[in-house]
């Protein structure tokens, strides 16, 4: 089966979340999808645990390299996905169930190349607990789609600080063409380079209005 979206998790030293990350994904109500684990050389049982999730449920796919930073892990499973959509999410974070199917919709529905959803920032404490801290309020209805010069204003000028990471994202695969859109020269904030090329590729990108990525704080 083709899958509509491929969902791209870097695994460095992530044993401890890559469970509860990858639960999330394989809980999606939208089942045509691909998870593509790209193991960055991880030292831990990173890879062992996502060869497991790989045995049971063939949606997921494990691709190994040597260690070389998550830009570059991003850039590797870029290549290998298959879907006509991808989305980026970190090994410690998670998903609402409706999550993926929300923001296929919304460019399914609007014709935009990029989908942007809130997310909701918690913190889990030392019974596993999750407590909610907030999270960002975009403007304006449930779907809305805004150009590219004020999603670029909004952008440039820190208004809605999340826009400068990539796993509230859903992205057409052609806003990603070419050669490494996430630069691999340094392993800090390749997420905000990557997302000012995304965003002057396109015209259009459609806010979706809910909380559905948790976005997990260190304690």
């Amino acid at each position: 089966m083709q899958p509509a979206i491929s969902v791209i998790v870097p695994a460095y030293h992530a044993a401890a979340t890559l469970p509860r990350c990858l639960d999330s994904l394989l809980g999606q109500t939208l089942r045509e999808m691909e998870i593509l684990v790209i193991d960055d050389g991880s030292p831990d049982a990173s890879a062992a645990i996502a060869e497991e999730y790989a045995k049971k449920d063939p949606r997921v796919r494990v691709v190994h390299q040597q260690n070389a930073g998550q830009g570059a892990a991003r850039n590797h499973g870029i290549r290998e996905a298959r879907g006509e959509y991808i989305g980026f999410m970190d090994s410690d974070d998670y998903a609402a169930p409706e999550m993926y199917e929300t923001l296929y919709r919304a460019v399914q529905e609007t014709g935009a190349k990029i989908a942007i959803c809130q997310e909701i920032n918690v913190e889990i404490g030392s019974d596993g607990a999750a407590r909610e801290l907030g999270g960002t309020q975009f403007p304006g209805p449930d779907v809305a789609v805004y150009g590219a010069a004020q999603i670029r204003d909004w952008f440039l000028n820190y208004t809605y600080v999340f826009f400068n990471n990539v796993w509230n994202k859903l992205i057409h695969r052609s806003i990603l063409a070419g050669e490494g859109i996430f630069p691999e020269e340094h392993r800090y904030a390749e997420d905000m380079v990557a997302s000012a090329r995304m965003f002057a590729r396109t015209e259009e990108v459609a806010l979706v209005s809910r909380g559905l990525y948790y976005y997990v704080r260190d304690t």
